[in-house]
């Protein structure tokens, strides 16, 4: 059942993404665009080639994906069985608070996006019907088909909004929050709180960050640092042009909403993926100076960072929130003087 679900998804998707590429086909060299258009147009090419992508890596990595999950899940039971309650921390509240507001506004947007403007080039309804002579048509259609194309839409939205969500809350943050956890026990014990565990449990630390690593292989961490900086310099690109561009207000609706959640994406997310790696950094040079025996300090010597990779050799750190945020203004700046250009 979940197999179907999961194909069902991916074809959606992916058709999507032919339906977009076929406009491209067909009018990408009219001159009657505006540039807007056709940065719009393509972000949403990006976008669904994206999803329809991590569809199929979530899918070659399934049984990395469950046991970084279970793991996390039994480590964190365990952890706080044997030692103290463990508080859910504020930003992760927000981020899923963000995630479930996201999985309701934005199908919301999309599908009244596909009653009122039926014609934009990104709907199938626009291929469909013979009426669509400009975006900004109304052609009448049947009511029964029009529901039918506003469900279709309302859903390719909640997936998008589904994939993403999982790939941030389950798939990143949760095992680094218990890597955290790991690690701030193990702080504990050194400061002498009994009912903490030992430093050789680091080893978990470890454990949980090759897990993590193995499912964001192949390059699906860095897919997904430049999907969102496309989706945040896209967003603010066609918000900027609203004002002076007559534009769809819901078209304005859905990318402010992309734009508000990118936004908290980048300051939150990223920063909450580098702490595992400052924490664990901060932890193995506290333990340097206990006192210890030769094997503990041969054990310490052995223990790594814990470092989320991010392709060619590279990791999340604490400047990698700033450094996104950097690409993202510097890529909006070079879509408005292309567009001054034009």
């Amino acid at each position: 059942m979940a197999h179907d679900a999961n194909f069902i998804c991916w074809v959606n998707n992916f058709t999507h993404f032919v339906i977009v590429l076929t406009w491209f086909v067909k009018f990408l060299g009219d001159s009657s665009l505006e540039n807007w258009e056709k940065v719009m147009m393509t972000y949403f090419l990006v976008i669904f080639a994206a999803v329809s992508y991590a569809i199929v890596h979530l899918w070659r990595v399934r049984e990395e994906a469950v046991l970084l999950i279970n793991s996390t899940i039994r480590i964190e039971t365990e952890f706080v069985r044997r030692c103290y309650p463990h508080h859910v921390t504020r930003y992760f509240r927000i981020i899923g608070v963000i995630i479930m507001q996201s999985q309701v506004m934005l199908p919301a947007s999309v599908a009244m996006l596909s009653i009122l403007r039926p014609c934009m080039p990104f709907l199938p309804s626009s291929l469909i019907s013979q009426a669509c002579e400009t975006w900004y048509e109304k052609p009448s259609a049947n009511i029964i088909v029009r529901i039918g194309f506003t469900v279709l839409e309302g859903y390719t939205a909640a997936t998008l909004v589904g994939v993403v969500g999982f790939i941030i809350s389950p798939g990143l943050m949760y095992s680094g929050e218990v890597i955290l956890l790991i690690i701030d026990q193990i702080e504990r014990n050194i400061k002498g709180i009994r009912c903490c565990p030992s430093l050789r449990e680091y080893r978990l630390v470890q454990i949980l960050g090759q897990l993590r690593n193995n499912v964001w292989k192949d390059g699906a961490m860095s897919s997904f640092v430049g999907g969102v900086i496309l989706a945040e310099s896209v967003a603010l690109y066609v918000l900027f042009n609203s004002f002076a561009k007559i534009i769809p207000r819901v078209v304005i609706l859905i990318f402010l909403i992309v734009a508000m959640d990118m936004f908290i994406v980048i300051l939150t997310l990223f920063k909450v993926l580098a702490r595992p790696l400052a924490t664990s950094c901060a932890l193995l040079r506290t333990v340097k100076n206990v006192k210890m025996s030769k094997y503990m300090r041969t054990f310490v010597r052995s223990c790594p960072p814990s470092k989320l990779r991010n392709g060619n050799g590279k990791y999340l750190d604490k400047m990698s929130s700033l450094i996104v945020w950097q690409t993202c203004v510097d890529l909006l700046i070079t879509l408005l003087l292309n567009c001054l250009a034009d």
